[in-house]
């Protein structure tokens, strides 16, 4: 799936760091402000066109790339685009 010209899994990696969190902490985990768990599956919540670009570049960086871990640190103000 691409997202803001980044390549996602469709779906959850299983060694993704944040696996656990929706189980756990429900609407306040990683997970909710993931392009994959938004955009991805069977029954996407939204289209990847509609996802943040400036999250998409923050969140490849954890759940592809694996070059940050963490909580991701996601601006509430949109980047000029």
């Amino acid at each position: 799936m691409k997202v803001a010209g980044l390549k996602f899994p469709d779906k959850c990696p299983p060694d993704c760091e944040f696996i656990d969190d929706f189980t756990n902490f429900g609407q306040s985990a990683v997970c909710v402000s993931c392009p994959v768990f938004n955009c991805g599956g069977d029954d996407p919540m939204m289209p990847p066109e509609d996802y943040r670009k400036d999250w998409a570049k923050i969140m490849h960086k954890h759940v592809v790339t694996r070059e940050l871990s963490g909580v991701p640190n996601l601006p509430l103000e949109r980047e000029p685009e």
